[in-house]
């Protein structure tokens, strides 16, 4: 049991260590900070018996008050054990379930970076103060199982 939730904890440090890259759609836009991020993770067991993890994200991010930001870009691992597990396979754009300040807002666009997974918000328009975001999405594969001739799947 320790042993699965030390890959588990793998994961949700990768989740909130590897945070944010820098907001897309110009240079040099990282002029804003992030006021608050909280997450939870709701791990059970998929019907193929491997585990599963529901992951829901909200953070507040403040811009300035001239036109530089469309929105933030999020960087999510799809790989752990040095990528020997695959945690998100291929997703899609409607994969994630996105809201700012309570509404639908849209996947600007979704890149594979290295070990990651890059999920930028936003439309063509400009924010600006405060702007609450939520990020749900699903991994597969988030804990092993132990057994005394080795971890397996």
């Amino acid at each position: 049991m320790k042993k699965r939730l030390l890959i588990l904890c793998q994961i949700l440090l990768c989740l909130t260590g590897v945070f944010f890259s820098t907001p897309a759609f110009a240079k040099d836009v990282d002029n804003f900070y992030f006021s608050a991020f909280g997450a939870d993770y709701y791990v059970d067991k998929a019907a193929d018996g491997t585990a599963k993890m529901h992951v829901v994200e909200e953070l507040v991010a403040v811009f300035p008050d001239f036109n530089q930001n469309k929105g933030i870009c999020r960087r999510i691992p799809y790989t752990i054990d040095k990528g020997r597990i695959v945690v998100m396979d291929a997703p899609k754009k409607s994969d994630f379930k996105l809201t700012r300040n309570g509404l639908p807002e849209p996947v600007y666009s979704l890149e594979r970076e290295n070990d990651y997974y890059e999920v930028c918000t936003g439309t063509e328009e400009y924010v600006h103060g405060r702007q609450a975001y939520k990020l749900e999405y699903d991994m597969k594969n988030v804990a092993l199982e132990f057994t005394e001739e080795g971890n397996t799947w």
